[in-house]
C-alpha cells in the first residue's frame, strides 16, 4: 500500500509542476501573456497523461484495498511486490500512451479566427 501511495504522491507533485511554471511565467512577466505552440502541446500532453496515470493508479489502489478487506489472509500472496510493481508500470505506461492520439488530434485542427484568447485574469 505504501508503495502505491508513494507513486500517487509523485504523480501529484508532477501534475503540479507541469501546471504552475507557465502560469507563474505569465504572472511575473506582464508583457508575456502568450505561450508558444510547442510548450502548449507539451504542457497539455503531460497534464493529460499524468492525470490519466493518476486515475488508473487510484483504480489500482481501490483493488488493493478490496483485496485487503475481502481476502486478508491471502493479501500477501495476491498483492506481492512483483504484482504491485507491474500494476504501477502499467498505470504509468497506459497514462502516457493513452493521451498521444487526443493531443495529436487537437493540434491538427485548424482554427479560423485569431489564436489569441481573451481572458480576464
Amino acid at each position: 500500500m505504501y508503495f502505491l501511495l508513494g507513486h500517487l504522491s509523485v504523480l501529484e507533485i508532477l501534475i503540479t509542476s507541469v501546471a504552475i511554471p507557465l502560469m507563474l511565467w505569465g504572472l511575473l512577466l506582464p508583457g508575456m501573456q502568450a505561450i508558444p505552440l510547442p510548450a502548449c502541446c507539451a504542457q497539455l500532453y503531460l497534464y493529460l497523461s499524468l492525470g490519466t496515470s493518476e486515475l488508473v493508479l487510484l483504480g489500482v489502489m481501490a483493488v488493493d484495498r478490496y483485496v485487503a478487506v475481502c481476502n486478508p489472509l491471502r493479501y500477501n500472496i495476491i498483492m506481492n511486490s512483483h504484482t504491485c510493481i507491474w500494476l504501477v508500470i502499467v498505470s504509468w505506461v497506459f497514462g502516457f500512451l493513452f493521451q498521444i492520439w487526443p493531443v495529436y488530434a487537437t493540434f491538427q485542427l485548424t482554427f479560423c479566427k485569431s489564436n489569441v484568447l481573451d481572458h480576464f485574469y
